[in-house]
């Protein structure tokens, strides 16, 4: 695949996941109202729902043409890239700096059957976020001095993503729309299954094409959760959010433009 057509991808991937954010925060301001129902003649949620559709079937069509690269050192190689990767991680170490100094208390019925373990998740979330910032910043550091990184480093995130995903799905368990949380949570999968495929390059048993499908999805999931943050006036999770987007994003355009074989 040439690099015209991979630079069209990527614009495209970008065009669609920005258009779909202005749609969500329109649908939030709009369309939706304070106990997660939608008002009479609404439309923007089938119209989100559809755009999101064709993007994730066309990137599987896409990318299906990509050479196949195993390893970390046919990806993790430009410089800027990488600082801007490192300053995702810094922006997730202040995200979850402020989400542990606001704290947070467990809102969901299985928080009410086993509130011990909801307030443990609860409390060990922002230090494993930190703990995942740290490791995302140290990937990039290692392939910044063209040093092989630890598969742990990634992997250390992704059970950080899990836990968050754990964590957000109690309170999300207490809403009865799911217009409330259906972007987020397909945010917080697509995240999560990423960075969980970014770690097998490290063990030169990487799958670009599945990595990158799941990298493009979480973009796009991520652009229009950007939007609920941004409703909700929550400077936490959006920084959260912006962090995990400039990461994934960054990913994305490591190993959509590795060389072709």
């Amino acid at each position: 695949m040439n690099i015209k057509v991979r630079k069209k991808i990527l614009s495209q991937t970008i065009f669609l996941a920005v258009g779909c954010c202005v749609l969500r925060y329109l649908q939030r301001k709009n369309e939706l109202l304070p106990d997660g129902s939608l008002i009479e003649g609404a439309y923007l949620h089938t119209v989100l729902m559809l755009v999101s559709i064709c993007a994730a079937l066309g990137s599987a069509f896409l990318l299906w043409k990509l050479a196949k690269h195993t390893s970390w050192e046919q990806f993790f190689h430009n410089k800027i890239l990488l600082t801007v990767l490192f300053g995702g991680a810094g922006i997730l170490l202040i995200g979850n700096v402020l989400l542990w100094i606001r704290g947070a208390e467990a809102t969901s019925l299985y928080g009410s059957t086993s509130p011990d373990f909801s307030n443990f998740l609860n409390k060990i979330l922002p230090p494993l976020g930190i703990a995942a910032a740290g490791c995302i910043g140290f990937y990039a550091y290692k392939c910044y001095l063209n040093e092989k990184p630890s598969p742990l480093l990634y992997m250390c995130a992704s059970l950080y993503l899990i836990v968050r995903l754990i964590v957000c799905f109690q309170a999300w368990n207490t809403d009865p729309s799911i217009h409330d949380y259906c972007y987020a949570l397909l945010a917080a999968i697509s995240t999560m299954l990423a960075t969980f495929h970014l770690a097998g390059f490290s063990f030169d048993k990487g799958k670009r094409r599945m990595t990158l499908f799941w990298l493009k999805c979480a973009v796009h999931f991520c652009f229009i959760s950007l939007a609920d943050a941004i409703y909700a006036a929550d400077l936490g999770e959006l920084l959260i959010t912006a962090s995990l987007l400039l990461i994934m994003a960054v990913n994305t355009s490591q190993l959509l433009f590795a060389k072709e074989e």
